[in-house]
Formats: C-alpha cells, sequence, structure tokens
C-alpha cells in the first residue's frame, strides 16, 4: 500500500452535493492529478482541491446558483499557494 493510514480531509461546503455533476467532476479531478502522480496521492489530492474550493465558495457566495459559479471558478483557479494555505488535513490512525 502506498499509504496505511486512514486520512481525513475537512473543508468543503453543505452545498456540494446540492450541485449536479459534482461526483463526477470529483472523478475528473482524481483522473487529472492521476496523470502526474500515484493513486492514493491523487485521490487525496482532488479531495483537498475540492474541499478548498466548495470552502472558498461558500464564504462568498448568497445563493445556491452564485456558490455553483463560484465553486466551479475556484476549481480552475486553485494554485499552490491557496492549497498550502487551505488545505485542512488529518492523519487519523496509522495501520501497524
Amino acid at each position: 500500500n502506498e499509504v496505511d493510514a486512514v486520512i481525513q480531509v475537512n473543508g468543503g461546503s453543505p452545498l456540494q452535493p446540492k450541485i449536479t455533476a459534482t461526483g463526477c467532476a470529483l472523478g475528473a479531478l482524481i483522473a487529472a492529478y492521476s496523470a502526474v502522480t500515484t493513486p492514493t496521492i491523487a485521490a487525496l489530492s482532488a479531495h483537498i482541491h475540492f474541499a478548498i474550493a466548495g470552502k472558498l465558495a461558500a464564504n462568498q457566495a448568497q445563493t445556491m446558483g452564485s456558490f455553483s459559479s463560484i465553486f466551479m471558478d475556484y476549481i480552475h483557479m486553485l494554485d499552490a499557494n491557496l492549497i498550502e494555505q487551505y488545505a485542512d488535513v488529518k492523519l487519523l490512525n496509522k495501520q501497524a
């Protein structure tokens, strides 16, 4: 195994599941990250990316429609600096 641990990614917004095709978009982002790293790191990176985009969009949005648009904008414009600033990841346990 690449990582013998449970990793918790915090962030996001309760509005994310209300956007049609959000799960499909997450899958596409995992695939994009998979082009440049291992599957586990790709999945973790994509979930962090989505969590940050959701959190930042929720902080700005006043309606469901604006959340959807701002969320997609953040998916596109997140960079390494924003990811380092907002990533909230915890290693919950390590398997023996």
